[in-house]
């Protein structure tokens, strides 16, 4: 991969995962505070509610009481208490709840025996265990119908003013559809009861809401009625999801008795998610565009001033000392042009010196040789001379003798000086080496030769008697 692939893939990269990063962060956080905004909402619906049915459990009370001091009641009470008959009031429940504007009614002997039902005029005779909560602040409680079904209701239990044995009123207003109907719920939010709830789950139990739509909320109102505790959880997924809260409502003895379900539909968090995601893919597609184009702007500036700088070292490893790079910028890069350039300005100049250097102790190492060389045929020719000179007085027989073998040892050097010369002259042209064959023998014994003519010739001359002449 080249620098220039890399730069893009890291520079997209880097868009990619900023882009990701805002994006991501920016939708929890939209999620955090739509959970704080459903929260707050959903405690001010609680509150609300909670307010609503103290006020109801409030009025029913006071109807109920109101009732129990009635002088209505009273001559009931009165009539039974004096041994009347209870069969005339069997139906008496009817006009009486309809004058106190109460949805339940019974009217109960001190001994809990059911005198006149509204709800459930059969019920004449039955025990109505509410009585023991005569005078007591408004409760919830679970009214059986004639239907079979179940419904739940604010109750108040009074004694009838004055009647002894007493005469208990148990009157009471359904917490249901009609409780909610006034109730101001923001748009997008429902408010429910569930009520029925001693049976198995059934979503037509939602007071005022459609079966399809309680269905939903099944898992966490069966979690608040097993538990007796507010169950938090989300329901259903995308634009359709609902933040839901289902808050037991329970009797006078612990029992969940209703549950109040807060639903807030997260459309919106889900839908400003959704408009932040596609912003993230916008920025993120404009970001890799961006990454090209930097790419292609610093591939320009940094990674071709680079390539040039590897192909010029390149040159200067393969002997090229001479290469120059071109200097464009006055960046960091064109500092490294420079110093490219200075490296092989120096080591060119140093290679300059090197040589010169290198030249000058060949020649000075060729030079010692070459005294060398020619000192060893130069002794024999100045003592061949030497005793030429010295020969001169010599009879002439002796004479010719020393100058025949003096010429011939002159000449023997000379040819020496004249081999030496030749190879130094050679040696200055730089020949290719050239491989000969010779005698080894033959060489040692030219050398041989040459030392000794000068010593047998003196030797000769000391046996005659004529010792004068010395090498």
């Amino acid at each position: 991969m080249t620098l220039r692939q890399k730069m893009l893939l890291m520079l997209a990269l880097t868009v990619m995962g900023v882009v990701a990063a805002v994006g991501w962060t920016g939708s929890v956080r939209v999620g955090h505070v739509f959970e704080v905004i459903d929260r707050q909402q959903t405690d001010m619906l609680v509150g609300q509610f909670q307010r609503e049915f103290n006020q109801r459990a409030a009025d029913t009370a006071e109807a109920v009481s109101r009732m129990a001091e009635s002088d209505a009641l009273r001559r009931i009470a009165f009539d039974l208490s004096n041994g009347g008959d209870t069969a005339p009031y069997l139906t008496v429940a009817l006009p009486l709840a309809q004058e106190y504007r109460l949805e339940y009614l019974e009217l109960v002997t001190h001994d809990g025996n059911i005198i006149s039902s509204l709800q459930w005029t059969a019920r004449f005779g039955y025990k109505e265990p509410a009585i023991a909560g005569a005078g007591k602040p408004a409760f919830l409680k679970q009214e059986d119908l004639p239907d079979g079904t179940s419904q739940v209701g604010l109750f108040a239990t009074r004694a009838v003013t004055g009647s002894d044995p007493p005469l208990y009123v148990v009157g009471g207003r359904q917490l249901g559809a009609g409780f909610l109907r006034d109730f101001p719920v923001p748009a997008g939010t429902q408010l429910l009861i569930y009520q029925n709830v001693s049976g198995p789950f059934d979503a037509h139990n939602f007071a005022g809401a459609d079966p399809g739509t309680g269905g939903n909320y099944q898992a966490l109102v069966e979690d608040a009625r097993s538990n007796g505790r507010n169950a938090e959880g989300i329901t259903g997924s995308g634009g359709d999801s609902m933040s839901v809260t289902a808050i037991p409502l329970k009797g006078t003895d612990g029992t969940v008795l209703a549950v109040l379900v807060v639903a807030n539909s997260r459309r919106s968090m889900v839908e400003v998610q959704r408009h932040i995601r596609d912003i993230a893919y916008g920025i993120a597609g404009l970001g890799i565009i961006f990454a090209v184009i930097a790419s292609l702007w610093i591939a320009a500036r940094i990674s071709r001033p680079i390539e040039e700088l590897a192909r010029a070292a390149g040159q200067v490893a393969a002997g090229n000392w001479e290469t120059r790079v071109d200097i464009r910028t006055l960046d960091e890069v064109g500092d490294l042009a420079r110093s490219f350039n200075n490296m092989t300005r120096q080591l060119s100049d140093q290679r300059e010196r090197l040589v010169q250097t290198e030249r000058v102790a060949a020649w000075r190492e060729l030079a010692r040789r070459l005294a060398h060389e020619l000192k060893n045929p130069l002794t024999p020719l100045q003592i061949t001379v030497e005793n030429m000179v010295r020969a001169k007085k010599l009879p002439k027989k002796q004479f010719d003798e020393v100058f025949s073998e003096s010429a011939a040892t002159l000449t023997a050097e000379i040819e020496n000086l004249k081999t030496i010369v030749g190879r130094f002259s050679d040696f200055s042209k730089l020949p290719k080496p050239q491989a000969v064959e010779m005698d080894a023998r033959e060489a040692v014994r030219r050398v041989v030769k040459a030392r000794s003519r000068c010593r047998s010739s003196v030797i000769r001359n000391c046996c005659t008697g004529r010792c004068r002449i010395w090498c």
